[in-house]
């Protein structure tokens, strides 16, 4: 057994490289960037698979896309967020969202544009109190009703790969936001934080109500960090906290096709 803990501890230290920013981690930004600030552009995306696909693809430096049926992941910041767009992806421009919010408590938009004129009246609004925010309020792109939200909830979830110093983010679609509640509220059943454990994310395939596959994402410890990397963890979160909360911000105007709702009934997460 005490050979055993010994190997986890060793793995859990070589394979996510927590290196708290200093002179030489700035030399190399500054070497590799020449001054541009790092932004949550720079960051790997992590993509749902399209059509039920149970096999993760992540990108590579050589250009080669891993193919793996798990990641386990040291997971450092994640939150909540909600965009609604007026017309269907891919119905007009994708600029930003007409409404979004960073926290799915308050949001900033006007999802209801004026019936005659078209203008908008941009202001803060509840998203308990939204009628878009309800179940059923969905369309599909060709305009019929579903059980789904109008405005998509999603997770973005910003975590340590196994050999990579910088972050990667995934943002976990309606569909899954059940299971990342269950998982983060069991950690806290055992007083755990998030990134007192890594966690090991998989995909099953499943069928929305009008029988088309796709993908849900399925989480898990995989082991807890050591107690001997618990203060280096913390340090190293300390430094990137503030950096990746502005990045959560940014990425709810985003949108994205595989942090789309699913026609189907789900339980929400916030």
């Amino acid at each position: 057994m005490a050979k055993k803990a010994q190997t986890t501890a060793l793995a859990v230290k070589n394979d996510f490289p927590i290196s708290i920013p200093d002179d030489e981690t700035r030399e190399i930004l500054e070497a590799n960037l020449g001054g541009e600030t790092l932004s949550v552009r720079n960051l790997t995306r992590i993509k749902i698979p399209a059509g039920g696909g149970v096999v993760w693809s992540v990108p590579t430096l050589e250009g080669d896309d891993d193919m793996v049926k798990e990641i386990d992941a040291l997971i450092l910041h994640t939150s909540v967020n909600r965009a609604y767009w007026e017309k269907p992806y891919g119905q007009g421009e994708s600029g930003p969202p007409d409404c979004s919010s960073p926290n799915c408590r308050e949001a900033y938009g006007d999802p209801f544009p004026d019936p005659e004129t078209g203008e908008r009246n941009p202001h803060i609004r509840k998203c308990n109190d939204c009628p878009l925010s309800k179940f059923g309020s969905a369309r599909d792109n060709q305009g019929n009703p579903t059980k789904g939200q109008a405005c998509s909830m999603k997770r973005t979830i910003f975590f340590l790969y196994p050999g990579n110093w910088l972050p990667m983010v995934i943002n976990i679609p309606t569909a899954s936001l059940g299971n990342a509640t269950d998982y983060l509220v069991g950690l806290m059943g055992q007083k755990k934080k998030i990134y007192h454990v890594v966690t090991r994310l998989k995909l099953q395939k499943a069928k929305n109500d009008k029988g088309a596959d796709y993908s849900k994402v399925i989480f898990s410890k995989a082991m807890d960090v050591p107690e001997s990397k618990i203060d280096e963890v913390e340090a190293y979160i300390s430094e990137v906290k503030s950096f990746l909360a502005q990045a959560a911000e940014q990425m709810v105007k985003e949108r994205d096709i595989n942090g789309a709702d699913h026609p189907q009934e789900v339980r929400a997460a916030a």
